[in-house]
């Protein structure tokens, strides 16, 4: 099993939070996801559908970075 660090950026970040993880592993591909973080936390105004759809669009992005750089 191959598991990605934790991104150096968070380090010291006490409110850092994992919020998707993806696994390809016997043959189908596997996510986990923190949902309800924002619904279910005290005093959050952030709609739960909106911060999806900013995650999802950051890892869109991180994806064609990174397949810009490593594939031109």
């Amino acid at each position: 099993m191959h598991e990605l660090p934790i991104p150096p950026e968070n380090d010291g970040d006490d409110q850092a939070t994992e919020m998707a993880r993806v696994w390809l592993g016997n043959g189908t591909c596997n996510i986990s996801l923190l949902l309800g973080m924002y619904e279910d936390a005290d005093d959050c105004d952030v709609d739960e559908l909106w911060a999806w759809g900013n995650i999802l669009s950051d890892i869109a992005q991180h994806i064609a970075n990174g397949l810009k750089q490593s594939h031109g």
